[in-house]
């Protein structure tokens, strides 16, 4: 397989996993608003603008893989109960960074913190000055000072902590049983047969033209499936994928990348088994599960320590966090994320 070439989907994979570490302020900073707190975690209160703040950053990291049906569900949960559990989660990962990076002695340097002060300066600039700029965090309900913590202390902290504490001479290290056994748990090979479901203007097919791309799908898969023709030349040929495009003979998919319908024909199918069209809000999909590849493995060794480390410490912030107290007012579950974000 074109091992070098798929390192760009652990980039993706991984970045993916970033986005899941914006989180809130430490125990000395507290909301700026007078409103009663919507949630408090660690003894800090967070107020309207912070739970705003959270909720955009939950619904950019589902939004990197797939649109958002508000009047669905994702998983087993309505999606906009989805947002608020995640936006809880979110906030007690944060305030966990800030509690357990003072207690373990983590602090930023002069010139980690000049660093931030140059990236809100450029924040600012590309907002229209700093003037505003604070205009529009105080339309949010936000402060510069919440401003900088979610968005540049706590990520830099993070970083810290995850590095020292996960890196190849931490005490948490992943070691190689623990690699092979994150990438069987999150990776599966396979190739795919892609046809979208978008038009040239990215507009979401439908009717009569929705239903032409399913029944080419169908046509391809008894194709596929008939044996006369090779798969890997099929995908060449008729995918309009761009990441397959490079590797039509197959890869290892991370789970999570095309959403859960994707990751459960996936996981059904047996090796050198077809999947029937899988038909999902991006397109159709015709996937061939593949046998093991150890030597893929070998060769993205680090990209999959980086990832496989990160999921360790987001385990072990959220060991840390259980020992928070945490509490969520009535009011909380009344939001509509919905109405929030497109206010934000």
């Amino acid at each position: 397989m074109r091992g070098s070439k798929i390192l760009l989907l652990c980039a993706v994979s991984a970045a993916l996993l970033c986005a899941c570490a914006d989180t809130p302020p430490p125990a000395d900073v507290s909301s700026g608003g007078e409103e009663a707190p919507l949630l408090s975690v660690g003894g800090t209160a967070l107020g309207w603008g912070e739970v705003a703040y959270l909720m955009g950053n939950a619904a950019d990291e589902y939004l990197l893989y797939r649109d958002i049906d508000w009047d669905g569900m994702i998983g087993e949960v309505p999606a906009r109960r989805y947002f608020l559990d995640r936006t809880l989660e979110l906030a007690v990962s944060a305030h966990t960074v800030g509690i357990k990076a003072a207690e373990m002695g983590y602090e930023l340097t002069d010139e980690e913190e000049g660093a931030i002060d140059w990236e809100i300066a450029m924040e600012a600039d590309y907002r229209g000055g700093r003037e505003a700029f604070l205009e529009e965090l105080r339309a949010a309900g936000m402060t510069e000072e919440l401003y900088r913590f979610y968005s540049c202390t706590v990520p830099a902290l993070s970083d810290k902590m995850l590095s020292d504490l996960f890196g190849p001479d931490g005490p948490y290290a992943p070691d190689d049983r623990a690699l092979l056994a994150y990438y069987r748990s999150n990776y599966i090979c396979a190739s795919y047969l892609f046809l979208s479901g978008t038009d040239a203007y990215g507009e979401t097919l439908t009717g009569e033209q929705l239903e032409t791309q399913r029944s080419v799908a169908q046509a391809l898969r008894r194709r596929a499936v008939g044996g006369d023709e090779d798969f890997f030349e099929m995908v060449a040929e008729y995918g309009q994928e761009y990441l397959m495009s490079l590797s039509p003979e197959g890869l290892p998919i991370p789970l999570g990348l095309f959403g859960t319908d994707f990751d459960a024909a996936l996981s059904a199918l047996g090796e050198n088994e077809f999947s029937e069209v899988v038909a999902t809000g991006e397109g159709f999909y015709i996937i061939l599960r593949l046998p093991e590849d150890p030597d893929w493995f070998e060769e993205n060794k680090e990209a999959i320590w980086d990832s496989c480390a990160f999921e360790a410490f987001s385990e072990k912030v959220a060991e840390w966090g259980r020992g928070l107290d945490v509490a969520v007012s009535d009011d909380f579950y009344r939001l509509d994320p919905l109405e929030m974000i497109a206010a934000g």
